[in-house]
């Protein structure tokens, strides 16, 4: 599992909990997280045994933005100087906060200074020096709201644009990191060798994966087909919890079609 403190431990009971739920009288669940080796088993009843790691796809970057952000008093607010009015500033990637604190009065000020009260930052576009400035702190729009409470509301988007109509851009997302990111990779890799039935990698959706790609698995649209995915050696079963209510869960199963949860 990776090392996010004690709300990686929540994500883990958060697992052994839909486990539980998902195998009811079937199987027996066995929490292993405090261990140091992998972090569950599962008894079946048949006499099957199968071993799992957890592995939250979380953001070390984002992690730490949020976990300043709700520590704040005003949390996801800037308080800027007497006469400045109140903006909004959207960014598309994470940052520290006492870094934008420091920089963003000084930019709205920028802003000011040509007469308008907004700006766009697109890829490539506009070129000048406060917008390549901007764009390399993950800035995509700033824009003032009113002349009340001197004060920014920043808010993380993420990336613009189009919204999939389906889960292979999410599957793609997945398949990717289970190949390249090296604590995913190595939560699979744990498994290799150990002797057992079955094996278990199940994945807690987090900012490595772009939220636009989990728009299809939300419960207020009816669900499409689950596409197939290629598993890491050795690996027979693929869990994805998104950690909420409001959003399908996926199982992929080496031996079977793939299915919601």
């Amino acid at each position: 599992m990776s090392d996010y403190g004690q709300e990686a431990r929540q994500v883990e009971l958060d697992g052994i909990s839909q486990l539980s739920n998902y195998f009811g009288d079937n199987a027996k669940i066995i929490e292993l997280g405090h261990t140091g080796g992998h972090d569950f088993e599962i008894y079946y009843l048949d006499g099957r045994k199968a071993i799992g790691e957890f592995s939250w796809l979380a953001e070390p970057t984002s992690y730490e933005m949020w976990k300043a952000i709700v520590k704040r008093d005003e949390p996801q607010q800037i308080q800027l100087p007497n006469g400045l009015g109140y903006w909004g500033i959207a960014l598309n990637k994470p940052i520290n906060i006492k870094v934008l604190e420091n920089l963003a009065p000084g930019w709205i000020v920028e802003i000011l200074a040509t007469g308008a009260d907004h700006i766009e930052i697109q890829e490539s576009w506009p070129n000048d020096a406060l917008s390549r400035k901007l764009r390399e702190f993950g800035v995509s729009r700033i824009h003032k709201h009113s002349d009340e409470f001197d004060k920014i509301l920043f808010m993380v988007m993420g990336k613009a644009g189009a919204v999939p109509s389906d889960l292979v851009p999410l599957r793609d997302s997945i398949s990717h990191l289970l190949k390249n990111n090296e604590k995913v990779r190595s939560n699979c890799l744990k498994l290799i060798g150990v002797e057992s039935d079955e094996k278990h990698v199940y994945l807690r959706l987090g900012e490595l994966v772009p939220h636009l790609e989990t728009w299809a698995l939300w419960k207020v649209r009816e669900p499409v087909v689950i596409p197939e995915i290629e598993f890491p050696e050795a690996i027979s079963h693929l869990w994805l919890e998104s950690g909420s209510k409001e959003i399908r869960n996926i199982l992929w199963e080496s031996e079977r079609k793939p299915k919601y949860f």
